[in-house]
């Protein structure tokens, strides 16, 4: 099964307040203004390019993989993560290349809003994800199945070095116009990849937290205090 499309996002601000390193802090009058006109800009620049596809499942001594051997998905995380799982989806999505123009830019004329329209677009392509899960769960719930979370390479133990198999066996590079470097980073940059499982079951909630992400120790947008739910 073979879905592409485009779709509505919402920019939630207080994830924008989080990217850009907020805790709790007064916000002045000026920042906010940038906020709403960075927010503005990037809904108004996106491209909302999305592709998914849902394979059968095959186990493997590494993890598991999909479309008989196409796709691995290595490491102990992943397994946990779709146990019981008949089904996988695989989905890719990207804003396109026009927001990553617009923040190299302004990072050259003006930093300070390269940085907040920065965050206003990975507030923005989270969105789309949601979107995009929320799509694919309402799929399987029409079969009489359950959608577990999304999980995105670099989530445990799962490698970002599977990316260009994701690119390559969505054929997201011809599709959405989504392809990957040599270091297996996406392009455009504010683009995402994720696997999520289906199963005949309503899935257990697992709290997706910061340690999840095998950038935690370097990362300074990851959740802390009182939002933390490490």
């Amino acid at each position: 099964m073979w879905v592409e499309g485009v779709m509505k996002i919402v920019v939630d601000r207080n994830e924008v307040l989080r990217y850009l390193g907020h805790r709790d802090q007064k916000i002045d009058e000026n920042t906010c203004q940038l906020i709403e006109t960075s927010v503005s800009e990037v809904l108004a620049t996106l491209s909302r390019n999305y592709v998914y596809r849902i394979f059968a499942l095959e186990s493997a001594d590494s993890g598991v993989q999909l479309a008989r051997g196409r796709l691995v998905l290595s490491g102990t995380a992943i397994r946990l993560h779709l146990k019981g799982a008949v089904r996988c989806a695989v989905m890719a999505l990207t804003l396109g290349p026009k927001i990553d123009e617009k923040i190299r830019l302004y990072s050259r004329t003006d930093v300070t809003r390269a940085l907040v329209l920065d965050a206003c677009a990975t507030a923005a392509v989270e969105s789309l994800a949601d979107h995009v899960e929320a799509e694919i769960r309402t799929v399987a719930k029409t079969e009489g199945f359950f959608l577990t979370e999304r999980f995105s390479p670099g989530y445990g133990d799962l490698p970002i070095t599977v990316q260009p198999d994701i690119i390559r066996i969505l054929a997201a590079r011809e599709k959405i116009g989504l392809s990957v470097t040599d270091s297996c980073l996406l392009v455009p940059q504010k683009s995402v990849t994720a696997v999520a499982g289906i199963v005949g079951h309503v899935p257990e909630k697992h709290l997706k937290t910061c340690r999840d992400c095998n950038k935690y120790k370097e990362c300074s947008f990851r959740r802390e205090g009182k939002h933390c739910n490490e």
